[in-house]
């Protein structure tokens, strides 16, 4: 799974906007990271990765799959202004559902 890939399935659960935010770039940088494929510099990359709260090498190893390896600042997970689930819960439905 790219990074692309994890970008968009991430977009199901948090406020992508929220996420731009927090890692310091444009809503309209994101949508082409997510949409077009436009991959960012690696330090945009890390930005991003510790805003979602998960690893750095998670994001940008192609060889890793979903779920991601959460690190202990979900800062994006854990806010309520993102109005989602916990990554613990989200990750909970999706084993029942499977």
């Amino acid at each position: 799974m790219n990074f692309q890939q994890k970008l968009k399935k991430i977009k199901g659960i948090v406020k992508i906007g929220v996420v731009a935010e927090r890692a310091g770039i444009s809503a309209q940088s994101m949508s082409n990271y997510i949409h077009r494929g436009n991959g960012p510099r690696y330090d945009v990359a890390v930005r991003i990765a510790k805003a979602l709260g998960v690893e750095v090498s998670w994001m940008l190893d192609d060889e890793q799959d979903w779920p991601p390896v959460w690190t202990d600042r979900n800062r994006v997970f854990a806010n309520d202004d993102a109005a989602t689930p916990s990554p613990h819960t989200q990750q909970g439905k999706e084993a029942n559902a499977a």
